[in-house]
């Protein structure tokens, strides 16, 4: 029976080695591009070690990907049940993804509302276009409570 690969978090990748006395081991990465880590050999400490360290890693404070990075940690979403959880992971993707970047001062400017309403138009479901909405807007409003924003 072939050994079961194990699951990582979203980002993390192998490469595949073949060692001198012909076995295979498999050396892992987080991320793509300029900002890639290295994580060493799979099932070794120092490569848990290094995906725990590059997973906990925070961005930059005061943008919305700080904000959703510190709701993921916070009691309101891990008390959540696991659909749930599963779900307003998936929509924090996509708000992160495109929002990401921007500082909270300027998600709470009044002309985000058009950008925002944009971006809600582009999901082809509406069903879908309303959750992804929904989750913004309690993700904002835990900012609010949370006093890093000022409204909502």
């Amino acid at each position: 029976m072939p050994k079961a690969k194990a699951t990582y978090q979203k980002g993390v990748w192998f490469q595949p080695k073949r060692l001198s006395d012909g076995t295979k081991v498999r050396y892992g990465y987080f991320g793509r591009g300029p900002g890639t880590v290295p994580l060493g050999r799979e099932g070794t400490a120092e490569f848990h070690e290094a995906l725990a360290a590059a997973l906990s890693r925070a961005p930059a404070d005061g943008t919305v990907a700080a904000l959703i990075f510190d709701y993921l940690q916070s009691r309101a979403f891990t008390s959540k049940a696991d659909r749930t959880r599963a779900d307003y992971r998936r929509h924090l993707d996509a708000i992160k993804a495109h929002f990401g970047k921007l500082s909270l001062r300027a998600m709470a400017a009044p002309q985000m509302a058009g950008h925002i309403e944009k971006w809600r138009d582009s999901y082809t479901s509406p069903r879908q276009a309303d959750y992804a909405a929904t989750v913004l807007k309690l993700l904002l409003a835990w900012g609010v409570r949370k006093g890093r924003l000022t409204h909502n």
